[in-house]
């Protein structure tokens, strides 16, 4: 029997931006959303690695379109925003995934470290989120990207561990502003993903031991694992859920 119900992970009709859109996470959760039909703005610094991601996708079958800006910068959100309505005439889903890493211990970390990841980490998503939200109309949905880091103590991570927290705090702050609206706010919480941004760390005893001990299911996570989560809080299939950090780590935090 075939159903005629629109599946509750449908996206068509409705456009989104992703920010980190052309490599790692972002541009899995871009290819995600554009599978479930969604319009797509990526976001990233890199204009040849937009165009290629965003050339990509529209080969795919998708719609894509790409602006090249930095978030840690006054007024780049704004710019981002407009870029969306001007390609899109709406703005229904927002994912926030551009971001940047940094290791050391609380000695070594210099201030100029810690401020250039609190700029990229925290007020790029806080500044995308009060950007885009004056343009969301109700069922729209933003969804962070979090990451375990922001839930449990790490060892030389402090200010990558406070900017990610931030994150989550962000994510639950708005998903109670924005509730009257009609607006969700959720995030994801990625554990060990083998990506880019995690490459140099991979060949390392420390990497070793945390998918042996820390992480139940014993393995990192494919990049492509992260577009379902994503998916699903960004889709109608998540409309009652709001204010929730969805852990995408193997079982590291319930363990």
């Amino acid at each position: 029997m075939t159903s005629t119900l629109e599946s509750p992970f449908c996206l068509q009709g409705r456009s989104a931006i992703i920010t980190g859109g052309s490599k790692g996470l972002g541009a899995v959760a871009a290819e995600a959303l554009a599978n479930a039909g969604a319009r797509v703005l990526l976001v990233a610094r890199s204009r040849s690695a937009l165009e290629e991601r965003a050339d990509s996708l529209t080969a795919s079958g998708g719609e894509a379109a790409w602006i090249s800006a930095d978030l840690s910068q006054r007024g780049a959100a704004e710019v981002i925003v407009q870029s969306a309505i001007e390609s899109f005439g709406r703005i229904d889903v927002l994912v926030n995934s551009a971001g940047a890493i940094t290791r050391g211990s609380l000695q070594d970390t210099t201030e100029e470290e810690y401020e250039r990841i609190m700029r990229a980490n925290v007020f790029g998503v806080w500044s995308m989120c009060r950007a885009a939200a004056k343009h969301m109309k109700a069922g729209s949905a933003i969804v962070n990207v979090a990451s375990t880091a922001g839930l449990v103590g790490m060892r030389e991570r402090s200010a990558y561990a406070a900017s990610k927290g931030a994150v989550v705090q962000i994510t639950r702050s708005l998903a109670v502003e924005l509730a009257p609206m009609g607006i969700r706010v959720n995030a994801v919480a990625p554990g060990p993903f083998a990506t880019d941004m995690s490459q140099s760390s991979q060949s390392s005893d420390r990497w070793r031991n945390i998918l042996a001990h820390r992480v139940p299911l014993g393995r990192a996570a494919d990049p492509q694992e992260i577009g379902g989560p994503i998916l699903f809080l960004a889709s109608p299939g998540s409309s009652f859920v709001t204010g929730v950090v969805l852990p995408v780590d193997g079982g590291w935090t319930a363990a």
